[in-house]
């Protein structure tokens, strides 16, 4: 690839990044669906960096208001995110800490609406527990994380006594 190619490529791909960047989350995970990029790419990460954050907190997408397609999407999403951190080696980084806590309101999130289906899954209480212990060994100095953290912490305890 010359010079100019990658220039070109990098270009287009911003724009991609561009117009995905206003739209909603069902757009850009219909675009993710159908991508023909690298996984692990610039582009892909973040928008699928993007869509951890806003799938469960913007308005229209809160855990409540989240179909199962989409819960599951934002397991996917924080699960490809942690993955490429690990492979890029960042350790215990912020952002790992951030992107475990999103993970762990997913797990608490499907383990809610199996109990209302009338299920216990032991397996995914199990990990939720081990992310949330993660995610505070990396955020135990962040004061800007304490109190996501403290709020986890009360929806894991939440959860494990709605199993009891």
């Amino acid at each position: 690839v010359s010079p100019k190619q990658a220039a070109q490529l990098q270009a287009a791909q911003g724009m991609v990044l561009q117009t995905l960047s206003v739209a909603q989350p069902p757009a850009v995970a219909q675009w993710l669906a159908g991508q023909h990029m690298p996984a692990q790419g610039q582009v892909v990460v973040q928008l699928k960096t993007r869509l951890v954050w806003q799938l469960g907190h913007d308005a229209g997408f809160t855990w409540q208001e989240l179909s199962q397609e989409m819960l599951d999407l934002k397991e996917t999403c924080c699960r490809d995110v942690l993955l490429v951190l690990n492979t890029l080696r960042f350790g215990h980084c912020r952002m790992k800490g951030l992107i475990l806590l999103e993970l762990h309101g997913s797990l608490c999130e499907k383990q809610k609406r199996k109990h209302l289906g009338g299920v216990t899954d032991q397996i995914t209480m199990e990990e939720a527990r081990a992310i949330l212990a993660t995610a505070r060994t990396i955020l135990q100095d962040d004061a800007a994380a304490q109190t996501e953290l403290n709020l986890q912490t009360e929806e894991q305890q939440r959860i494990e006594a709605l199993s009891t």
